[in-house]
């Protein structure tokens, strides 16, 4: 089936419930975040711990990002950025999701080869977030990220705060997909629902079929606020994207 990546708030009372929920629906990888009113923000130690010990046998990507607003990074906030994966490794994470630009809106390649370099020492796999949405150059940033050996880009396909979602970047997401070619995981974020999950998998597989792949998936869904009520884990909601997941790939196959 299409991985499907569910994000969750360590800020909340709900999030042992939360994680619960995620776990017994079957769904194998979460994303933890502080902060979701500044779009995501590093998660604490005791938030990663907490974690970790409920969600054992999933995959736990940590958000490693110092504070809200713009992606261009001091060097100072890139050491805390470099501190923060050593914390999320020794606190027993799967892997860490960052993203690092410049002011013109570029790739930052020097600050992200480090960050991503450090992560890979400490066998964590790495996402570039929707930082990615922001990027002047999305086409050539992709070839770029492969090429430094990130497992993921996560992307909505449309530009940041435009208020679009995936369903309307489709026709990018597609051109990413064929870049990535099976070596990196293209991860589509942005607007995901139940009810469009089936629309995405659908035009997105029709993009796998690549001469050459290497041994990551080819796409995930992630989802964040479609899955929630009132802050909590709807079941219905999330059996209904997942399942979508399982059933639309394999109609589709």
């Amino acid at each position: 089936m299409i991985p499907l990546e569910i994000c969750l708030e360590a800020d909340t009372s709900h999030l042992e419930y939360n994680l619960e929920q995620v776990h017994r629906c079957g769904v194998a990888r979460v994303e933890l975040c502080a902060n979701m009113a500044e779009e995501g923000l590093t998660p604490s130690a005791q938030a990663i711990t907490q974690a970790r010990s409920i969600f054992k046998n999933g995959e736990l990507l940590v958000m490693i990002r110092p504070r809200g607003g713009h992606f261009c990074y001091s060097a100072t906030e890139c050491q805390t950025m470099a501190s923060s994966i050593d914390m999320a490794a020794d606190l027993g994470a799967d892997g860490v999701v960052l993203g690092v630009l410049d002011h013109t809106l570029a790739l930052q390649r020097r600050a992200s080869a480090r960050l991503i370099n450090r992560a890979r020492k400490q066998r964590l796999s790495v996402t570039f977030h929707r930082a990615f949405d922001a990027i002047n150059n999305p086409l050539e940033s992709m070839r770029t990220l492969v090429d430094m050996g990130v497992s993921r880009v996560l992307t909505s396909g449309t530009p940041w705060e435009s208020r679009l979602g995936a369903v309307d970047g489709l026709n990018l997401l597609g051109k990413l997909l064929a870049i990535t070619n099976g070596y990196a995981e293209l991860v589509v974020g942005g607007g995901v629902t139940a009810e469009n999950a089936r629309t995405i998998i659908t035009s997105l597989n029709n993009n796998t079929r690549c001469e050459n792949h290497g041994t990551h998936t080819d796409f995930s869904l992630h989802c964040y606020s479609s899955v929630l009520s009132n802050g909590m884990i709807n079941k219905d909601k999330l059996s209904r994207i997942f399942n979508s997941c399982r059933s639309t790939f394999e109609e589709n196959r």
